[in-house]
């Protein structure tokens, strides 16, 4: 009833009968009809309750009847204050920004965007906005891995070559401390792992991966697309926890280098997030006793030989497996002739 009420004033206020009303109590008069529809609707929803009720037959028909007549009204009252809040409050463009917008999730996942505002920003791509920043910045894309943070790359990469021996030569767990920090990661081991928990990151044979991506991409899940890995992988939530912010735009996780080995990179980083990587930690033979940075392309940025408490023998050796015959190799398998030639190198110097 209310509905048909709603109509009929609709097409009544369209009508050349209503010629001589005004635009402003046209609108008035249906701003009211429509507030006063959901009353109607409940209204008359009871009263069929209350017959129906009276006059059947079983129980069972009776609840079936209340279970339809509640759902129709709950969506009767939906649609009708929808219709009502754009009756009253025309949309406008920063409206249309945060309508639906309550998954932001901290500045990760993008807001809903409608058609016109998807449209603009196509158009201004070259100055698109980072989920995440407070502030509208200039953000470089790479077009090969679009998902990369690059400029938050570029950091992690400085901070990985700025790493003293003294930093990278000392206990294990101060060991990875710094790189963590490097990597743009927190150290976080009390949170439930996929919330935050970076206990693992750099501790085993596979999470040795510092993937930066930007925010729109953090929330990416694995489709079946990257071998080995489960399927959903999501990650988001702890991306958005542990990430150091100062480090730029975006966020970093501890990726999976399995499929790391083949060309392109088949790995988490590029495959689900289309991102690159900071760098990553290889174990170097014959020892296993002493680890490489290198970044995407599989270039020297740092080294370091730990002591104390290191990842197990067999984690070492299946790291160094993985990218094995890769880009990725080739520096940890001449590390060790680095190393002697700069002992040479202070032995002739003293």
């Amino acid at each position: 009833c209310s509905t048909l009420l709603v109509c009929m004033l609709r097409r009544l206020l369209r009508s050349k009968r209503t010629s001589r009303i005004t635009t402003t109590s046209s609108t008035a008069l249906f701003a009211r009809a429509t507030n006063l529809a959901p009353f109607l609707s409940f209204s008359c929803t009871l009263l069929f309750l209350l017959f129906f009720i009276l006059i059947s037959p079983s129980y069972s028909a009776t609840s079936s009847f209340i279970f339809s007549a509640r759902r129709n009204l709950l969506k009767s009252i939906r649609r009708l204050g929808r219709t009502s809040r754009r009756a009253r409050q025309p949309r406008t463009l920063l409206s249309n920004y945060f309508h639906n917008s309550d998954s932001l999730r901290g500045g990760f996942r993008e807001p809903y965007f409608s058609k016109s505002v998807v449209a603009m920003s196509s158009a201004v791509s070259a100055s698109a906005t980072v989920a995440g920043t407070s502030s509208t910045e200039s953000v470089e894309i790479d077009k090969k891995y679009p998902g990369t943070a690059v400029k938050r790359m570029k950091s992690a990469m400085q901070r990985a070559k700025s790493l003293t021996k003294d930093q990278l030569n000392g206990s294990w767990d101060e060991v990875r401390r710094h790189i963590l920090w490097a990597a743009g990661l927190k150290d976080i081991t009390n949170a439930a792992p996929g919330y935050g928990y970076t206990g693992h990151s750099f501790n085993d044979w596979n999470h040795c991966d510092a993937c930066v991506m930007l925010g729109k991409v953090a929330y990416n899940k694995n489709e079946g697309q990257v071998q080995g890995i489960a399927m959903g992988n999501q990650l988001g939530p702890g991306i958005q926890i542990a990430s150091i912010k100062e480090l730029g735009p975006g966020g970093t996780w501890s990726t999976c280098m399995m499929g790391c080995n083949k060309d392109p990179p088949q790995d988490v980083a590029h495959v689900q997030f289309k991102a690159r990587i900071a760098f990553k930690l290889v174990w170097c033979p014959p020892n296993f006793d002493t680890f490489v940075l290198v970044d995407d392309d599989g270039k020297y940025l740092n080294h370091g030989s730990p002591t104390g408490s290191l990842p197990s023998q067999r984690d070492r050796v299946i790291n160094y497996k993985m990218v094995q015959e890769s880009k990725y190799a080739k520096e940890a398998e001449k590390i060790n002739e680095k190393i002697k030639g700069s002992n040479d190198e202070k032995s002739q110097t003293s």
